[in-house]
């Protein structure tokens, strides 16, 4: 019985369980800091690449907010049109480390917020609260994919429905039976799991993705990237 409730929902986990993190379009309205975060720092060094942004078609950013603070949210807004679906395999598998050491270390709201907020303008607030190493990483991504915009690298292709759930499979059928029963008990369509349990099913995953062979992280981790959104909950 197990197993086959396990097949069932490895669809809804799919569906539900993490959104993408990589789709923060949009300005970032946040209030300025008093001192430039790292993650801002590292993107307006990369002059080159601000320039051909504000050069581009966008949509047009708010000229009220503080230039550090604008030049993040051209790179944002630039990289999101559809940057990190042009990246390498090396990169996405980078990013699958970035949402999981983001997950860990940010607070249970936070962490929250990653199961299916709609709101995306928080997650550059929650990057720059970050150690700086790991600002500065988030950083270099959002770059590599503003540039992979600006380069017409093509967009590549979304891993087969078949594929995505053999790797999801794995996923599941490499954690721990406690584990294993949480995260399925968690995307059960019937549950209403409260903020703590949803950060739990958060860090569940990411985890468990940071574990996995490459081949099957980077089809989970690439999948994330093309949930439509009219038909999910993911921003």
């Amino acid at each position: 019985m197990r197993n086959i409730r396990k097949r069932v929902l490895l669809t809804a986990a799919w569906l539900v369980a993490i959104p993408i993190v990589a789709a923060a379009s949009g300005s970032t309205n946040s209030p300025a800091r008093p001192d430039r975060s790292v993650f801002a720092a590292v993107v307006v060094s990369n002059c080159l690449v601000l320039d051909a942004a504000q050069r581009a078609h966008l949509k047009p950013i708010a000229n009220g907010a503080p230039q550090d603070r604008l030049s993040v949210a051209i790179v944002v807004q630039l990289a999101s049109r559809n940057g990190f679906q042009r990246l390498s395999d090396p990169a996405i598998r980078g990013m699958s480390h970035l949402r999981g050491a983001l997950a860990r270390k940010v607070d249970i709201h936070t962490c929250e917020r990653l199961w299916n907020s709609r709101d995306s303008e928080w997650l550059i607030v929650a990057i720059e609260r970050l150690p700086d190493d790991l600002q500065r990483r988030w950083a270099e991504m959002f770059v590599a994919a503003a540039m992979a915009v600006l380069e017409g690298l093509p967009v590549r292709p979304p891993p087969s429905p078949e594929d995505t759930q053999m790797a999801l499979r794995v996923m599941l059928d490499g954690m721990s039976p406690p584990a294993q029963l949480a995260f399925l008990d968690l995307t059960d369509s019937r549950s209403d799991p409260n903020e703590t349990e949803r950060c739990q099913g958060v860090r569940l995953f990411y985890d468990r993705v940071e574990q996995m062979d490459e081949s099957d992280a980077l089809i989970i981790t690439r999948s994330l990237l093309y949930v439509p959104k009219a038909n999910s909950p993911l921003p």
